[in-house]
């Protein structure tokens, strides 16, 4: 369905029991990540918890309206909590989505009962440590393209989408690179590259919640996968330094998605983490 959030028309899905615990997941990828990746992670929740899935504003099939920042992301979030009726809320989120997480958290305290944090951190890599594995890879990369797509200068859809088709091998994780697989996922995500490049040039620059952390005041579960390349696992083990009421989980041989890589162990923890909470 669609929402009118804060005058910009999100697509939302609501499932599980509407009288259950509710969980509101927050994807990534700046422009070109959705909620589709959250309901493929947390769908075998839905016997027990209400799941809400959703497109944030200027990614997926939701408007390209408005701010693309965290603060309107933190008040949209909150928005669709009230309209929805959820009361306070489980958050979780996964690589930027994270970073939206830990700002609701801090902008919304009262709202959240508890955070799952997979491969994410409290600050953004270092593009200049990617542009190293990557260069010391072999892979047949544009660099102009690479470039622009990091430094938030994609000129079109199509050049951000050719961008990350160049690095798309490198979450793979522990399993080997499948190009027809990885083409057939590519050309089902949708591209926002005017989301992309904002985020990059006004969003990221200066972002660090480190010092923060201490004030995240309620149960914390963080995920990371052992070979992470996007965001290295020692971004997962400061948060876990930084935040009091923590459990960190790391995934031997996983890349930035051990939620989808190991689904069954990943969704056994957290069930184990809500249950010991009480959640």
């Amino acid at each position: 369905m669609y929402l009118d959030i804060n005058e910009c028309n999100l697509y939302v899905r609501d499932e599980g029991p509407t009288s259950a615990q509710p969980i509101i997941t927050l994807h990534g990828g700046g422009g070109m990540g959705d909620s589709r990746t959250k309901r493929a992670a947390y769908g075998g929740l839905t016997d027990e918890y209400r799941l809400i899935t959703f497109d944030q504003r200027g990614c997926g099939k939701s408007e390209d309206r408005g701010t693309t920042d965290f603060a309107q992301w933190s008040a949209d979030v909150d928005t669709l909590r009230q309209t929805l009726d959820l009361g306070s809320v489980i958050v979780a989120g996964g690589s930027s989505g994270g970073y939206l997480a830990l700002e609701y958290a801090l902008r919304y305290p009262e709202n959240v009962q508890a955070l799952i944090l997979r491969g994410t951190g409290a600050q953004r890599t270092d593009t200049a440590i990617l542009e190293k594995q990557i260069r010391e890879s072999g892979l047949d990369i544009d660099w102009d393209r690479f470039d622009r797509y990091w430094n938030g200068q994609c000129i079109d859809n199509d050049d951000m989408a050719l961008a990350f088709w160049d690095i798309m091998p490198f979450y793979a994780g522990k399993g080997k690179w499948d190009p027809e697989e990885g083409r057939k996922r590519w050309e089902q995500i949708h591209w926002h590259y005017q989301t992309n490049n904002y985020v990059i040039n006004h969003v990221f620059p200066g972002w660090n919640l480190v010092d923060r952390l201490p004030e995240i005041g309620v149960p914390t579960l963080i995920v990371h996968g052992e070979r992470d390349w996007v965001i290295p696992v020692q971004l997962g083990e400061e948060l876990h330094r930084g935040i009091p009421d923590s459990q960190l989980e790391i995934f031997e041989r996983c890349g930035h998605s051990p939620h989808l890589e190991e689904n069954d162990r990943f969704l056994q923890i957290v069930r184990n983490f809500l249950a010991a909470n009480d959640l």
